[in-house]
C-alpha cells in the first residue's frame, strides 16, 4: 500500500515516506528470497520422508520431527547406560575370579586365625594351665614374646636384642626346663 501511495504521488510523496520505501524495499526483497528458501526446503525435507508438502502443515510435521529426536536421544543414553552397567559387571567378575584363583598370603593368616578362633588343637596345646608354670617359664614366655610372631610358613623373625650376662649354666638348665615344657605340651 505504501508503495502504491509512493508511486502515485512520485514527485509529491513527502521525504519520510521516500526513504522508508527505500530501506524497506531491500528488506523485503531479502525477506522474500528467505521465505521462497524456506518453502523449497520444507518441501524437500517433507518430500524426503514421504510425505505429501501440500497436505502437511509445518508445526504437525516438526512436532513429529523433534518427539523422533527426544526418543532417540532417550534410548541411545539408556544404551550406553546399559553398556556401562555390563563392563562393570564384567570387570567384577574379573576381579572376583582372580580372587579365588590366587588365595595369597592374606588367605593363609586368615585361616591360622580362624583356627585360633575356632580352637583348635595345635593352639590349645601351646596353652599352660597356672599349675604347669614351673620355674624359668616366665623366661622361656618373655623370649619368645621378644622373637616375635612366627607365621607357620616363613622364616622366624630374628631377635632384636640378645643377653649376653646368661651364665652357661643357666643356659644348659633353661634348655633342659624348655625341653620339659615342650613334652608337656605334647602330652
Amino acid at each position: 500500500m505504501i508503495i502504491r501511495e509512493h508511486e502515485q504521488k512520485s514527485d509529491d510523496s513527502p521525504a519520510a515516506l521516500r526513504e522508508f520505501v527505500e530501506k524497506s524495499t531491500v528488506t523485503m526483497n531479502e525477506l522474500r528470497a528467505e521465505l521462497k528458501l524456506a518453502t523449497e526446503t520444507f518441501s524437500s525435507c517433507v518430500e524426503f520422508f514421504g510425505e505429501n508438502a501440500r497436505k502437511q502443515q509445518p508445526n504437525i510435521f516438526f512436532t513429529y520431527i523433534s518427539n523422533f529426536i527426544k526418543s532417540f536421544q532417550k534410548c541411545s543414553a539408556e544404551l550406553k547406560e546399559r553398556k556401562m552397567q555390563q563392563e562393570r559387571a564384567r570387570e567384577t567378575e574379573k576381579k572376583q575370579a582372580t580372587i579365588r584363583k590366587t588365595p595369597g598370603k592374606s588367605h593363609d593368616l586368615m585361616n591360622e586365625l580362624a583356627a585360633r578362633l575356632n580352637g583348635s588343637d595345635r593352639v590349645r596345646s601351646k596353652k599352660l594351665a597356672s599349675s604347669d608354670i614351673a620355674d624359668g617359664d616366665f623366661e622361656r614366655i618373655m623370649t619368645n614374646l621378644k622373637e616375635g610372631y612366627v607365621a607357620s610358613d616363613g622364616p622366624p623373625v630374628p631377635m632384636k636384642r640378645t643377653r649376653q650376662s646368661v651364665s652357661p649354666s643357666r643356659r644348659q638348665i633353661s634348655k633342659a626346663m624348655a625341653a620339659q615344657l615342650i613334652d608337656r605340651e605334647r602330652v
